[in-house]
């Protein structure tokens, strides 16, 4: 008997990441979408993921893409969402806990970076040329 093989269907989690800090050496500063400063992060109106970086020009801890905008296989995205992280230092560790002002923008505050940023940002999901899904970070939470 002949027996037709099946593909299994499989769960497979795409990330990418843009990072801010200020403590990079070498090559990582020339990585499109990794940033030492805020303000160089805020100089970009739009960031994007899944289009510039990959696991050969920054790293697998980073991005899993084995190609810049491409994937090798068909896949069902089933959920999608932003995650944002933040340093934690011991002189914004009260700040967390007061209340957030402009006087306190600065890329050493987490919650900044945790809290109000995600406010401010959305995300679109493209495929090619069809916006799939325009939302704002918030509602969009990874997992």
């Amino acid at each position: 008997m002949e027996q037709d093989y099946l593909n299994v269907a499989e769960s497979y989690a795409l990330y990418d990441t843009i990072i801010v800090c200020k403590e990079m050496y070498g090559k990582e500063k020339t990585i499109p979408g990794w940033y030492t400063t805020f303000r160089d992060f805020a100089n970009n109106d739009k960031h994007v993921f899944y289009k510039n970086r990959t696991i050969g020009n920054s790293h697998l801890a980073y991005c899993n893409m084995d190609s810049a905008d491409n994937v090798d296989f068909v896949f069902n995205a089933i959920s999608f969402g932003v995650r944002f992280f933040a340093p934690i230092t011991h002189d914004a560790l009260k700040e967390v806990l007061t209340p957030f002002g402009p006087e306190k923008i600065n890329e050493n505050n987490p919650a900044f970076w945790l809290f109000e940023l995600p406010k401010h940002c959305g995300i679109d999901f493209r495929v090619q040329q069809d916006v799939i899904v325009e939302n704002c970070c918030m509602a969009n939470p990874p997992g």
